[in-house]
């Protein structure tokens, strides 16, 4: 089976997964990788999602986090709160992963989403129901941070105004907070 099929076939098993955990199990999801089963028949929900969005909050009002867990010697950890600009809340609950930047330079974003790939070295995590989340033992380099909205994926920005995509910098034995994390979700 080519290798485009193989990732198309594990795409369409990670939005049936993520259909399924945004229909009331989201509490206890945790994603499976690298796909469905296959020898298995899958089964799909046809209902659209539900979130139970709060009040709408500015990013103003949201607490970030102040510090980072501890890394392994060598290693990167990160921390951060997903806030969509879109409809102005924190995103709780959502899959998202870092994926390595690319280009000559390691600071362009990869030619497509498609989904994590942990043979490209992405780093599959999911934020609480604060919409906050830590991340430890990241190998140094430049990442992306690309969160998963309905039916597609969208990348981390630098803020609800400048739509740039965010490149995290990491070096080794470093503690980074993010702070508050845009991204245009849903």
């Amino acid at each position: 089976m080519s290798n485009f099929i193989q990732r198309q076939i594990m795409f369409v098993g990670l939005l049936v997964t993520l259909v399924t955990a945004c229909n009331g199990s989201a509490q206890d999801y945790r994603p499976a990788y690298p796909g469905p089963n296959l020898s298995k028949p899958v089964a799909v929900q046809t209902s659209s999602p539900t979130y139970d969005l709060q009040t709408p909050q500015s990013a103003g009002e949201i607490i970030p986090l102040k510090d980072a867990p501890q890394p392994e010697v060598g290693k990167a950890s990160i921390s951060g709160t997903l806030y969509s600009f879109t409809i102005f809340r924190v995103i709780p609950k959502t899959f998202f992963y870092l994926t390595k930047a690319t280009g000559a330079n390691n600071r362009d974003l990869p030619p497509a989403f498609i989904g994590p790939e942990q043979s490209r070295g992405d780093i599959i995590g999911t934020s609480d129901e604060k919409g906050q989340f830590f991340m430890t033992n990241i190998p140094p380099g430049n990442y992306f941070l690309v969160v998963s909205a309905p039916l597609r994926w969208s990348f981390a920005v630098v803020s609800d105004k400048d739509f740039a995509p965010l490149l995290i910098e990491l070096s080794s034995n470093q503690k980074q907070p993010l702070g508050i994390i845009y991204v245009s979700w849903p």
